[in-house]
């Protein structure tokens, strides 16, 4: 050991060692951390390599669309979808605008009175329309305004009645070849299919209004005949928009019955309201979105997607994002996994017991939380399609009554399960010979079905109902 001459008499100051033993320690934090990026690598490799294995194991015959070829959605349908993007029909379940309203005389104060847009007011015409006793005792303001914003929609009649032309979208064919969440077809055309069944709700009320029920009743089919073209659309979208045009259907069909003169024959709306599978649709939803979504993440390894890469890395390390990308793959497909297994269950309608997306754990759970973006609310969505499933048992029961008489629809209610609830749906007639029907709701708690007070007023869904005509 060399030491320096003693200058003046004084020994040498001692040399200082804290750098070299801090450079020791971030050298060793480097090789640790590097340790643990590699060891969370081949964690998350070894968990996407047992969730694919147990895909494949499941029989999802979804799997053999990875390796057929793409193909384009069928002309006939982009010709139906076309139509509706023109003139008038692209605008046709649009608000009036200023000067529609000021030809309504009957409706400019009540304008001013309510202090409220036309939407909202228009809004309310159309919820009058829901409950028999008010349906058939319009003022002339509610009578103008639905006629008005329904008119447009007679333009696109022939449209919406060449629907009935056309067979389920082909979901599956749309899903070959790899395809990505944004590389499906559809994504537009889905909100031109909604358009669509609104102007069918539009013309059947429309035809209402002016007391021809032959008429009515046609629309009132084709609102269904859309949601069956649209029951083949891919994706969880694919299945928010069946649902939205369902839903659209039942509006209309409800307001139709309380026109309809006794004996009108309604064998074809009894038929395909028994044949709606809702639980069938979320299923086939699902299982093709977790397809897709395992392309999108697969894809992100790609040069050309960087861009989006960055966009749903935000503040993290793309580096790592990237590194981690197996690790969320395998969140994602066991996500889907246990939503899968949910869905096939008895207890399906019920929200999951246990987290249907479990997050990474530390230290680098943040690299992984690329999959949480393409993880939907499974609750909401179960919760939606349980509602739809709910006013499905209400039509059919409001077909009975129709039929058979109140009596009948009330003791056929009694044998079916409300599906938010596993009891018997409810009803009662009121005073003025309205029968309520309804379900207890999302909410799973009977409120009693208390019914809208007339006027414009906001009325948030208490329960699930569904007003008839005693009879």
């Amino acid at each position: 050991m060399s030491t320096k001459p003693v200058q003046n008499g004084e020994p040498p100051a001692p040399r200082a060692r804290w750098p070299k033993l801090a450079l020791l320690a971030v050298g060793a934090l480097a090789l640790i951390a590097t340790a643990l990026v590699f060891y969370w690598d081949a964690r998350g490799k070894d968990g996407l390599t047992r969730e694919l294995e147990l895909w494949r194991e499941s029989g999802d015959p979804y799997l053999e669309l990875e390796s057929r070829p793409a193909t384009a959605l069928p002309e006939e349908f982009q010709r139906w979808f076309d139509a509706f993007d023109q003139p008038p029909c692209d605008t046709a379940n649009e608000g009036l605008d200023a000067a529609e309203i000021a030809a309504l005389p009957a409706c400019a104060q009540p304008f001013a009175d309510a202090g409220i847009d036309e939407f909202q007011f228009t809004r309310c015409a159309f919820d009058e329309l829901r409950d028999p006793s008010s349906a058939s005792s319009l003022d002339a303001c509610e009578r103008a305004l639905i006629e008005a914003h329904c008119a447009r929609a007679l333009d696109c009649a022939a449209g919406v009645r060449a629907a009935r032309e056309l067979a389920a979208i082909p979901g599956t064919t749309l899903l070959r070849g790899g395809r990505t969440l944004d590389e499906v077809p559809l994504s537009l055309e889905l909100r031109t299919m909604v358009r669509a069944s609104g102007i069918a709700l539009c013309v059947t009320r429309y035809r209402l209004l002016h007391g021809d029920f032959d008429e009515a009743l046609e629309f009132s089919r084709d609102g269904f005949e859309i949601a069956r073209v649209a029951s083949g659309a891919p994706l969880l979208i694919g299945h928010q928009e069946w649902l939205l045009a369902v839903d659209r259907a039942l509006d209309g069909f409800q307001e139709l019955l309380h026109a309809l003169p006794a004996g009108t024959d309604l064998t074809w709306f009894e038929t395909e309201l028994a044949r709606l599978d809702v639980r069938a649709q979320l299923a086939a939803s699902v299982r093709s979105e977790r397809l897709a979504g395992r392309h999108t993440l697969e894809g992100l390894r790609r040069p050309e997607r960087g861009d989006d890469l960055d966009f749903l890395s935000h503040d993290r390390s793309r580096f790592l994002v990237l590194q981690f990308l197996s690790h969320s793959q395998a969140l994602y497909l066991g996500a889907y996994r246990r939503a899968i297994a949910h869905v096939d269950s008895p207890t399906w309608r019920e929200p999951p017991t246990e987290p249907i997306y479990v997050r990474a754990s530390w230290p680098f759970g943040r690299y992984t939380e690329l999959a949480a973006a393409f993880i939907p609310l499974f609750d909401r969505e179960i919760d939606r399609t349980v509602r739809l499933e709910a006013r499905i048992e209400l039509a059919r029961a409001a077909i009975v009554n129709h039929r058979d008489g109140t009596a009948a629809a009330r003791a056929w209610l009694a044998g079916r399960t409300d599906p938010f609830s596993g009891k018997p749906l409810r009803s009662r007639v009121d005073p003025d010979g309205v029968l309520v029907m309804w379900s207890v709701g999302a909410d799973r708690v009977d409120g009693g079905a208390p019914r809208r007070p007339p006027g414009c007023v906001d009325w948030p869904e208490h329960d699930l109902d569904w007003l008839a005509s005693e009879r």
